[in-house]
């Protein structure tokens, strides 16, 4: 049973890695074009960079 499943979770597995990857890639053009609008520096609060930092943590290594 256990050899008959292992190709449909590589299957899901890699769709979702696919969808993921498609999200990522919006992301990323959304961010160009926003970015495109925005004033050269921005200027975040303690607080802000607090919340950005806690986020970063949870993705970088």
């Amino acid at each position: 049973m256990r050899r008959t499943l292992h190709p449909l979770f590589v299957m899901l597995a890699s769709l979702t890695h696919q969808e993921l990857a498609r999200q990522i890639a919006y992301l990323k053009k959304e961010n160009e074009i926003l970015r495109a609008r925005l004033p050269e520096r921005i200027h975040t609060t303690k607080a802000e960079r607090k919340k950005l930092l806690k986020a970063g943590r949870k993705i970088g290594p």
